[in-house]
């Protein structure tokens, strides 16, 4: 369309933190998640998962999570960050049930992209620095089924 989500760090480092403004769901009901983006190189983020108060974490741009800090549910495929539309999606079903295989209900609290966790990009180092910005756009959960 003619208008997409800007996200732009107003300073060097920080978490980048956007939300998605998607409710609470059940990800074995709405397991697929598909989003445009258009990202540069330099910004480093990856895509979280809010389930029971912990956080589940998956590879965009930001590389792997620190183990540390949160489970890590997989990486999404063929990201390119060129700076030009792509398209990305993400089988969350799947993955939750493969992290949290005695449950019935996998409920979503939120979901937000971020820079990784105790990282260095959170300083500004080797990514996230002043001015950088990405665009996120066509957001979209649908059933896994």
């Amino acid at each position: 369309g003619n208008s997409s989500l800007r996200i732009e760090n107003a300073g060097t480092g920080g978490d980048l933190t956007v939300w998605s403004g998607v409710g609470p769901f059940d990800g074995a009901k709405l397991g697929k998640l598909r989003f445009a983006y258009r990202i540069p190189a330099e910004v480093k983020v990856n895509l979280f998962l809010q389930v029971d108060g912990r956080y589940y974490a998956f590879d965009f741009t930001g590389g792997p999570q620190p183990p540390e800090t949160c489970p890590s549910l997989g990486k999404i495929e063929r990201v390119q960050a060129d700076n030009q539309w792509r398209r990305a999606e993400v089988d969350l079903g799947s993955a939750l049930r493969r992290a949290l295989p005695d449950r019935n209900s996998l409920q979503v609290d939120r979901i937000c992209f971020s820079a990784p966790l105790v990282t260095y990009y959170r300083a500004g180092i080797g990514g996230n620095g002043w001015g950088t910005k990405w665009y996120l756009d066509d957001f979209e959960l649908t059933s896994s089924r």
